[in-house]
């Protein structure tokens, strides 16, 4: 039985270590070289709200835009006018409140430039939209009168 000098061992170690670092670096190469690219678009918007009269009711209300400009009534428009499924933007789509202020951040990512900023614009344009309809004069007499009538009911209840 023949055994393998220790120089002769240490050399073919020494290969196979090279060949699998080689080996690695290559795959990693041609993995880097398939991935697409992704460009974003970002818009950062200012939400102006009610008197805010706690740091806890600041916190809720943003939290509310930042749902609110996630949400499927958000996007559903934009997937319907880009062709995209709810899944689709829900993937591209990010929103992020910048620090401790009234700002949200809208960022879409997606292979196309272009595209990344026409959504971005054009979820920025459906959130606002929303947020004003909230804000419209019909919206805020059907809320007075459900308002009202819910103190009617809980005064009927004492």
């Amino acid at each position: 039985m023949s055994r393998t000098p220790p120089a002769l061992r240490s050399i073919f170690l020494a290969q196979l270590c090279v060949l699998i670092v080689a080996g690695a670096a290559i795959a990693a190469y041609l993995y880097s070289d398939r991935r697409q690219e992704v460009f974003g678009g970002r818009a950062e918007i200012l939400y102006v709200g009610r008197e805010i009269t706690s740091a806890t009711e600041a916190e809720r209300q943003i939290a509310t835009q930042r749902a609110l400009l996630d949400s499927a009534s958000t996007l559903a428009p934009v997937g319907r006018r880009f062709g995209l499924t709810h899944d689709d933007l829900d993937q591209h789509v990010s929103v992020e409140s910048v620090g401790d202020s009234n700002v949200l951040s809208l960022t879409v990512g997606n292979s196309d430039p272009k595209l990344a900023v026409a959504v971005t614009e054009a979820v920025s344009e459906s959130y606002i939209a929303q947020v004003r309809g909230a804000e419209s004069p019909a919206l805020q007499k059907a809320k007075g009168l459900i308002e009202s009538r819910i103190d009617e009911l809980a005064g009927d209840l004492e």
